[in-house]
């Protein structure tokens, strides 16, 4: 199609981190072409770099741990929210989210800032 640019990325998810992704996918339009787009990209991947926690090997016993001891319980938990608190547990995070309920078992280290003390 004329007047239309593409542009080609890298999407190995399974050995890049989401800020790669995002870095790579501003690139490959600022390569291709001047748009807004290329600022406001840019300005996300500065934003978010250094606030994006990776699901490794780490989280990933953290989560196997978390959600063995669940199922011993009897009380298994989505293994998307089992990933997330992985996460969080591996980087000794808090997770901010609306839904603390599905993180009961880490609590100290959830909190709500929908909610008011």
């Amino acid at each position: 199609m004329a007047g239309r640019t593409t542009a080609s990325i890298d999407l190995d998810h399974e050995r890049k981190p989401l800020r790669d992704l995002l870095r790579a996918t501003v690139d490959a339009v600022r390569e291709k072409t001047d748009c807004a787009f290329c600022s406001v990209g840019a300005r996300l991947v500065e934003v978010v770099q250094d606030r994006i926690a990776n699901f490794d090997a780490t989280a990933a016993r953290q989560a196997a741990d978390l959600a063995a001891a669940l199922k011993l319980k009897g009380r298994p938990r989505d293994s998307r929210d089992t990933m997330i608190a992985g996460i969080v547990l591996a980087s000794h995070a808090t997770l901010a989210t609306h839904n603390i309920r599905h993180f009961d078992d880490i609590a100290k280290s959830v909190v709500n800032p929908w909610e008011s003390d």
